[in-house]
């Protein structure tokens, strides 16, 4: 297995891997959102100022999937635009990075079962792997053994 494999098996998924998948992204703060749903209206809604204390990140991936984050502030006062764009990034790519190690782990998982004499591992033997007793399926393959 070559370093680089390695590294990928233990640490899932890298940044490079999650920026990558990037097309765009998209801010805005929920006092710009309520502001916006008026557009085009009469109507001048009175908007909480502490709604500027959250914001939201849109990101969209190469493949057309929309995956949002969100950041707050716990004061008005402390209502910084660079910092609240920063946080809501994270938390969008952070679920970017859960997306992209499930697909990851899918593949391997296809890899796995697609090599010759490897089986799945059935229901009853993962419940009993689970619960720390021995596998019914497969009692030879036991990993609860002492």
């Amino acid at each position: 297995m070559s370093e680089q494999k390695a590294v990928r098996c233990s640490l899932g998924v890298t940044t490079d891997e999650v920026e990558a998948q990037v097309f765009d992204i998209e801010y805005f703060t929920a006092r710009d959102g309520v502001a916006g749903s008026y557009q085009g209206t009469d109507v001048q809604p009175e908007i909480d100022p502490d709604f500027a204390r959250f914001t939201f990140c849109i990101v969209r991936l190469r493949n057309g999937f929309i995956v949002t984050g969100q950041a707050v502030h716990l004061h008005t006062s402390e209502a910084d635009v660079a910092l609240g764009r920063h946080f809501a990034r994270a938390d969008a790519l952070a679920k970017v990075r859960q997306i992209l190690g499930f697909q990851l782990r899918e593949k391997l998982d296809r890899d796995e079962r697609s090599r010759p004499g490897l089986t799945a591992l059935s229901e009853a033997d993962a419940r009993a792997d689970v619960a720390g007793t021995p596998r019914p399926d497969n009692p030879g393959l036991n990993t609860n053994a002492a």
